[in-house]
Order: structure tokens, then C-alpha cells, then sequence
């Protein structure tokens, strides 16, 4: 069992997500922002694992991981990139910022499961 932060402003993303990963026991932490998510990490218990959006209004994935990354209390978290960004130069962007994995929308229940899994040990 982990915690699970998503960062995520698409209701029905949240909602599959948490469907998908909630048989293994997960417990769930939602931020709709980057803004939200890097006020929940400064005051806060760290999360297992971050599931990142990158299309968000305000501070989008790319900025957040880049904080995250550079924060020597987050700098370990593992990061993944759930994202509707399919072109290669996106994904190695992501990579390169230090996204330990990318996941592409849509995604199917036992992709999300066995990347949050493999990434979780």
C-alpha cells in the first residue's frame, strides 16, 4: 500500500485513476494544480509516488517536476508523467527532467498498475 499524490485537473482522469489502483490498496492524495501540489509537499508527509499531469492551468508538469527535482526533500520522489503529450520530444523532455516513467492518455488499468507498481519498488 503507498501513498498515491495526483496532480491532475480532469475529474474523470482522477476518478480512473483512483478505480484502477484502489484494489491494490492505495491511498490517494488530490491536487488540481502544480500550485496545489507543491503547497501540499511543503506541509506535508511525503507521498509514495507522484502521477503528474502536465497540461495544467497556472504551473504546468513540466515547471512542478522541475521543482520537485531541485527541492533536496522531494528531489527522490518518484515522478510519472500521465499525460495526453504523445510526440517524442515530449516524452524525452519529461524523461530529462527526471520523470522516472511516462504514461500516455489513454491508458489502460493494468498499464497504470504495473507502472505504479514497478516504480514503487
Amino acid at each position: 500500500m503507498a501513498n498515491v499524490l495526483i496532480v491532475e485537473d480532469s475529474k474523470l482522469v482522477i476518478t480512473m485513476m483512483k478505480k484502477y489502483l484502489a484494489a491494490e490498496g492505495h491511498e490517494f492524495i488530490v491536487t488540481n494544480s502544480g500550485i496545489e501540489a507543491i503547497k501540499y509537499l511543503e506541509t506535508n508527509p511525503l507521498p509514495d509516488i507522484v502521477l503528474l499531469d502536465i497540461v495544467m492551468e497556472g504551473m504546468d508538469g513540466f515547471e512542478l517536476i522541475q521543482k520537485i527535482k531541485t527541492n533536496e526533500a522531494t528531489k527522490d520522489l518518484p515522478v510519472l508523467f500521465v499525460t495526453s503529450l504523445d510526440k517524442g520530444s515530449d516524452i524525452n523532455r519529461g524523461l530529462e527532467l527526471g520523470a522516472n516513467d511516462y504514461i500516455i492518455k489513454p491508458f489502460t488499468p493494468n498499464e497504470l498498475k504495473n507502472k505504479v507498481s514497478s516504480n514503487l519498488r
